[in-house]
């Protein structure tokens, strides 16, 4: 089924914010490393097309810079205050951020 423009922006966005969190949850809590990277490659590559249309769309409409309105800009500064939560915090998050990339069963 073909991706409107809205919806492979929005996949795009989110894999965006996901790179950033990731980063973050990886660098503080090394346990997740595996599990984020191995479950967004499956993630990546079931929506690879929209993906690329997604940034695509992104581009077109100006948000790939790094100043805003940039969707990277937000995605790292939304990592940087996973910098700031108290570990079982950060923990959690970083729990939410690992359940919104893993695929259905």
């Amino acid at each position: 089924m073909p991706f409107t423009d809205d919806q492979a922006l929005d996949l795009y966005i989110q894999a965006v914010h996901f790179e950033a969190k990731a980063s973050t949850c990886s660098a503080q809590l090394p346990q997740m490393a595996v599990p984020l990277r191995d479950a967004y490659a499956a993630w990546q590559a079931a929506n690879s097309a929209a993906l690329q249309q997604g940034e695509t769309v992104a581009s077109l409409r100006g948000m790939r810079g790094p100043q805003p309105p940039s969707i990277i800009h937000m995605a790292h500064m939304q990592a940087q205050l996973l910098n700031t939560l108290p570990l079982d915090d950060l923990q959690r998050r970083c729990n939410e951020v690992l359940v919104g990339v893993r695929l259905p069963k």
